[in-house]
């Protein structure tokens, strides 16, 4: 069994406050901005969480059309084209809370609740 961590990414409001629509791309989704949209929260800011195996993730933000670093990324790689992408180290068994390591075997939350529905590679996971 493979196993997995479910993994936060948040995009505030005030960065993109008219923001119609807002997506995580990256490397792990062929850069496809209908793959992974974020949530609008009720406070207003952007979220999704996604489930992936330990590993470095690279992505950006998608915001109507428009690709943007994460501002809250852990580091940044050019990209070539004048800009950079983010990137995030996914790591299991990191005692830092959900989306930014509690490990996930199967699919199981170990009973606490994720803060919004996750996906699983773009297939949505109720938990």
């Amino acid at each position: 069994m493979c196993t997995l961590v479910p993994t936060a990414f948040e995009f505030p409001r005030g960065l993109a406050p008219t923001a119609r629509r807002v997506a995580i791309v990256g490397s792990f989704n062929g850069w496809d901005a209908g793959a992974h949209p974020l949530t609008k929260t009720p406070d207003g800011d952007w979220a999704i969480t996604v489930y992936f195996p330990a590993g470095r993730i690279v992505y950006g933000f998608d915001i109507d059309g428009v690709f943007r670093p994460d501002p809250f990324d852990e580091d940044r790689m050019p990209n070539g084209r004048g800009s950079e992408y983010s990137i995030r180290h996914v790591r299991p068994n990191v005692e830092s809370g959900v989306g930014r390591g509690e490990v996930v075997d199967g699919f199981a939350d170990r009973g606490r609740s994720l803060p919004r529905a996750p996906l699983f590679h773009g297939i949505p996971y109720a938990g």
